[in-house]
């Protein structure tokens, strides 16, 4: 039952900033209803990200763990929502990972490969 209410709700939650954002870049950007591939690529790396932050709050809500396990796990699935949907997201990685008095140690470690090891 839970199973099925959980994947409602994260359906909804990706779902729905993706038909916010491409109905306001189709509105604001006239240039790209002449080019829908680019409105399909912003709200696929938008869906990863979002996806991404819901298996975040699941880590953080549903898990057992220690703390620092908690943020091991959240920043491998960060990372990785960062790699696989490149350009700004990356650069957005980089940041978070110079951050030192805002981020956890376990979030910089796992970001700072993006300083060096991206194209």
């Amino acid at each position: 039952m839970w199973g099925r209410r959980l994947a409602k709700f994260a359906l909804a939650t990706v779902m729905t900033p993706v038909v916010v954002t491409s109905a306001t870049l189709f509105y604001l950007y006239p240039e790209l209803r002449d080019n829908p591939l680019g409105i399909l690529r912003a709200n696929y790396r938008l869906g990863i990200v979002t996806y991404a932050g819901i298996r975040m709050a699941a880590i953080y809500t549903m898990s057992k763990q220690s703390m620092h396990q908690k943020h091991i796990e959240a920043s491998k699935v960060l990372k990785q929502a960062f790699v696989r949907s490149g350009g700004l997201y990356l650069k957005f990685g980089q940041i978070i990972g110079s951050l030192d008095i805002v981020v956890p140690d376990e979030y910089r470690t796992e970001l700072r490969d993006l300083m060096t090891q991206c194209r």
